[in-house]
């Protein structure tokens, strides 16, 4: 059993700053991230379904197995 506390955030908006933070595990429904910058994130085995990925960036990245 996880034993680390959840923050649970629900029908809000704000800016988040996530800094040498381990997020594993997280679950992100209905959310908007545009605009948001992932640099040196660790997404191996993420899933994603039902996104918009227009416009979106991708450089220097391990897409082995995607």
């Amino acid at each position: 059993m996880d034993t680390r506390r959840t923050i649970q955030l629900e029908r809000v908006r704000k800016r988040m700053e996530a800094s040498d933070a381990d997020l594993s595990g997280s679950t992100f429904m209905n959310v908007s991230l545009a605009g948001a910058e992932f640099k040196g994130v660790n997404l191996a085995e993420a899933t994603v379904e039902n996104a918009n990925l227009s416009k979106l960036r991708i450089s220097n990245a391990n897409l082995s197995g995607a």
